[in-house]
């Protein structure tokens, strides 16, 4: 299955930008398969594997679909809370490039031994090159993808979009606010039957330092779903 839009990875997201993805994976492709080939067409016939964006994007399709998914695999998913967005918490900050003291909030780093991290980019790096590459929207780069997938102010990107000023770095609640619809670990607090199926039929590969810093996000949802 090819996950790319013109933006980047679509998440497998019904989205304003990307049009209804999931909808049409599993109402039309699917039974289109079923139809064609000798599958087993029931949910223990169906795996989900995806690593980074594919991993939350499996994450999704098994909890929103699992009468037509049997099992996930997701290896160090990315974006599955917005409290744990790498080195960033939308929902707990005021600035996205800087913490309270001030100091650059890191995007990508290699550890250098046990305690120390050598950083790559900061966010603000990561924004920047984003928007050299394309203004519009188009770099293909997370930051872009993420706007594609989870706004909901389509069907042209807009600056208005992205969930912080992009100068100053000061989030934007009401963006945030938005996005907080795309959040896994929100959603399995508010959905019990959501969170049953991840917490049973999924299994979540992670790392205590990855290079992304995505093994916040993961901790964040492990420790909401009990596992």
């Amino acid at each position: 299955l090819d996950p790319d839009s013109q933006m980047g990875h679509h998440f497998f997201i019904d989205s304003p930008i990307n049009g209804d993805r999931q909808r049409a994976l599993v109402e039309e492709l699917i039974p289109w398969i079923d139809v064609r080939f000798r599958t087993v067409a029931q949910p223990e016939g169906r795996l989900l594997l995806g690593e980074g964006a594919g991993g939350r994007a499996v994450l999704d399709l098994l909890g929103s679909h699992p009468n037509t998914f049997g099992h996930a695999w997701a290896l160090l998913p990315e974006a599955i809370t917005f409290s744990g967005l790498g080195a960033l918490d939308l929902y707990g900050s005021e600035n996205a490039f800087t913490d309270d003291e001030g100091r650059l909030r890191p995007a990508t780093r290699s550890p250098l031994g046990p305690r120390h991290d050598l950083t790559h980019a900061s966010i603000s790096d990561e924004v920047l090159m984003t928007h050299t590459i394309s203004p519009e929207g188009r770099s293909g780069r997370p930051w872009d993808a993420w706007r594609a997938s989870f706004s909901s102010d389509g069907p042209r990107l807009k600056s208005t979009e992205w969930p912080f000023d992009l100068e100053t770095g000061e989030i934007k609640p009401a963006v945030v606010t938005k996005w907080s619809v795309h959040d896994l670990l929100l959603r399995a607090s508010l959905d019990p039957a959501f969170a049953q199926t991840l917490r049973t039929r999924a299994w979540i590969i992670g790392a205590e330092r990855d290079e992304f810093y995505r093994a916040r996000g993961i901790k964040a949802l492990a420790d909401a779903l009990g596992i």
